[in-house]
């Protein structure tokens, strides 16, 4: 078995950072030691680390010889409380238009919808607030943003999105700013504005 070769493959997988495969006299894998950014589950290291060496190289390794430990930073935390897009769905039926917005964190999804009327101006609208839905799902919270206003505008030839955020938590009201420029589908930057306008505040709500 080639050990180096399997360290080298196993260095490829998100947030691994080193490794150490040590083999007994025979040539068999008996640990597995793993470097990795905290911002990932050990128990979901484990298993790509099982599937690659079983995909890649017929290994079968028990998870009781592999060995994870997290080495965390400040932007690990902040990277890991971030909400992602998962996806954006949305169906008109008539006049109509149903929005869900579905965001991505630590391998678990989080959903939120909203419908209206199927104009131009409140499509943004009800994305914004679809992704609100799915912000609040995840931190266990609701009624806690409100939307105040998103638009599109244009700024030295380029289109952007702008979301405006009320949030009340703590007997406080405070306004967040988003933003997030138009690359090739507004939808989409109007999820990441309404995320740009939250995400910061987000550690400090979550339970």
């Amino acid at each position: 078995m080639d050990i180096a070769s399997l360290e080298n493959c196993l260095l490829q997988l998100k947030s691994v950072e080193n490794c150490k495969v040590i083999a007994n006299q025979a040539g068999l894998v008996e640990e597995i030691h793993i470097i990795t950014r905290s911002n990932r589950n050990p128990k979901q290291i484990s298993r790509d680390i099982q599937s690659l060496l079983i995909s890649k190289f017929g290994l079968e390794v028990d998870h009781k010889k592999i060995s994870i430990a997290q080495l965390e930073s400040y932007d690990d935390m902040r990277d890991e409380a971030r909400l992602r897009i998962k996806s954006i769905e949305y169906c008109v039926n008539d006049m109509k238009i149903s929005v869900k917005v579905i965001l991505e964190r630590d391998d678990t999804m989080y959903e939120g919808t909203a419908s209206g009327p199927y104009t131009s101006s409140n499509i943004l609208k009800l994305i914004a607030v679809a992704t609100l839905k799915a912000v609040q799902a995840s931190i266990g919270f609701s009624d806690i943003f409100e939307l105040e206003a998103v638009t599109a505008m244009d700024l030295s030839g380029k289109k952007i999105i702008v979301c405006l955020v009320n949030c009340i938590y703590g007997n406080n009201e405070k306004t967040l700013c988003g933003s997030a420029i138009v690359d090739a589908d507004k939808k989409e930057a109007a999820v990441k504005a309404t995320l740009d306008a939250i995400n910061r505040l987000l550690p400090k709500v979550e339970k």
